[in-house]
């Protein structure tokens, strides 16, 4: 499980790695023995969108022998998470889970804020924070984070 803490200090490592927050960019942090690993950057995208499948975000995963792992991608623009987004959620979870490889977290960075799609709600300093995931997908294709 993820405490706030981690998810705030997840989202200040990958806001860094931004690059001129022009265009969205995607990344895994592999947690291992219960510790968060340095941020992998599996895709760079467009302005509104970038593509992440199953295979690009597990396979660094399994390769740093991560026990679990968090999904994190800009959102430039400052939006919240999209339909999209939750879909791609599930999806990863279903996968993760599938090899044993659970996804903790899906978190969106939308300067100012930043929100977790395992959630489904935005995490502000003072909001109290669940730790579920959402569970249950359809299918393992190729996948859209927009």
């Amino acid at each position: 499980m993820l405490t706030f803490e981690a998810r705030q200090s997840i989202a200040a490592r990958v806001r860094r790695l931004a690059c001129d927050g022009s265009r969205e960019v995607a990344a895994i942090v592999p947690v291992r023995g219960g510790n968060l690993g340095s941020p992998l950057v599996i895709s760079v995208g467009e302005a509104t969108h970038v593509d992440v499948d199953p295979t690009s975000a597990l396979r660094p995963a399994i390769m740093s022998r991560a026990d679990s792992w968090v999904l994190v991608h800009t959102h430039p623009c400052g939006r919240p998470p999209s339909n999209a987004d939750l879909a791609v959620t599930r999806r990863l979870v279903a996968a993760g889970n599938l090899i044993g490889v659970p996804l903790l977290g899906h978190i969106v960075v939308a300067p100012p804020s930043w929100y977790d799609c395992c959630d489904a709600r935005p995490l502000e300093p003072n909001a109290h924070i669940t730790d579920r995931l959402i569970s249950g997908a359809e299918g393992l294709g190729h996948l859209k984070v927009t």
